[in-house]
């Protein structure tokens, strides 16, 4: 989502085999931040 505020949507490359939803996305980003700040 964070690139698509700066970048126009058409310049960023989609993969039409692993189309993903904005909530499966912010999921995603949620679960990664959980996991880099308790490696920490």
């Amino acid at each position: 989502p964070q690139c698509q505020l700066f970048c126009p949507v058409d310049c960023i490359p989609k993969d039409p085999q692993h189309e993903e939803t904005e909530e499966q996305l912010l999921d995603k980003y949620k679960r990664l931040i959980a996991q880099k700040s308790t490696s920490n």
